[in-house]
């Protein structure tokens, strides 16, 4: 993976994050590495990742940058907009659209089942 250039904002208080840097043993060669650990300025919040060393994935910035996607926020559906999307398409696509439509509404509204169109059942 590569290493992500920017840490986000806290996840928890929305306060600045940075990394701190050590140097220690390696849980793996027993050399001495870089050992990685983010965390909120805010003392108050405290929020941290666990330190992580070189060579183990993810790091600690990509998952202090890690964040649970946001639902995503749609406005209602106006006619207009129906409109203007249905006005969009080739006429061919309307042409289908609007005759499956009557389909539907003669099969609702006059008791006519799928596929008895023009049968004397």
């Amino acid at each position: 993976m590569t290493e992500p250039t920017e840490l986000l904002p806290c996840p928890f208080c929305g306060s600045k994050a940075v990394a701190s840097i050590n140097k220690d043993e390696s849980l793996w060669s027993h050399d001495v590495v870089d050992w990685t650990r983010v965390h909120c300025t805010n003392d108050e919040c405290n929020a941290q990742t666990e330190a992580t060393c070189e060579g183990y994935e993810p790091s600690a910035i990509e998952v202090w940058n890690l964040r649970t996607p946001q639902p995503v926020v749609r406005e209602p559906l106006t006619q207009a907009k129906v409109v203007e999307a249905f006005c969009a398409l080739p006429h061919q696509v309307q042409f289908i659209t609007a005759f499956d439509q009557g389909v539907r509404f003669a099969e609702r509204h006059h008791g006519i089942k799928g596929g008895q169109h023009g049968t004397d059942t």
